[in-house]
């Protein structure tokens, strides 16, 4: 009996979608899907690691390390809401 070898397969995307949403201090919710162009076809794994590096430990970003548009709400309140994204 022979061993089946699976190689696993690099997902190769032209575009990249991150969702992502934020969250005030009131608890009021925004969500947003942002999608990354890739036109060298840099695997997925590539992709999530360099994400994933600019994160904190939950999982949130600076929208502006990104350049990435502001979707928090008009009511933005510096002294009590925070500038991460989800």
């Amino acid at each position: 009996m022979s061993a089946i070898m699976f190689k696993p397969k690099v997902e190769k995307l032209k575009f990249k979608s991150l969702g992502s949403f934020y969250r005030d201090a009131a608890n009021f919710k925004t969500f947003a899907a942002i999608v990354f162009a890739n036109p060298e076809n840099i695997p997925l794994e590539d992709i999530s690691k360099t994400i994933q590096a600019s994160c904190n430990v939950n999982q949130n970003f600076d929208p502006l390390l990104w350049s990435l548009p502001n979707i928090r709400s008009h009511n933005y309140d510096p002294g009590l809401d925070n500038s991460w994204l989800k």
